[in-house]
């Protein structure tokens, strides 16, 4: 099912058995140097890229350089601006962590009340 929904995009093989992909360079099977190849791939995942020629499947091509990390089409999905609630909870945890500690004890009171 997933693979109904990923991109493809045909690149000849350079003599260096390379491919470019949106400014990402990859490395690909040297038997395919000089051949028309589909690259297959998630258009928000351009770290892994299927190679195809003539229909038959010749592994992963290898990151070489990547500059883009999805294809310029997608939309980069931004979390929900999450509202201030206005609760210091640092200085709630602070003051339950000095309510825990309870009051300083001193050395010298210590000695005293073993003395008595």
């Amino acid at each position: 099912m997933r693979e109904a929904f990923l991109f493809s995009e045909s690149r000849t093989v350079t003599k260096t058995a390379t491919v470019s992909l949106y400014g990402n360079d990859y490395e690909v099977d040297q038997a395919l140097v000089g051949r028309k190849v589909d690259l297959v791939f998630d258009p928000f995942d351009l770290s892994a890229i299927n190679v195809r020629y003539m229909d038959r499947d010749f592994g992963k091509a290898v990151i070489h350089k990547i500059s883009r990390h999805s294809h310029p089409m997608t939309i980069a999905h931004s979390p929900e601006t999450i509202k201030p609630t206005g609760i210091d909870y640092l200085s709630l945890v602070d003051k339950q962590h000095r309510k825990y500690l309870g009051s300083p004890i001193g050395y010298r009171e210590l000695n005293a009340e073993e003395e008595k």
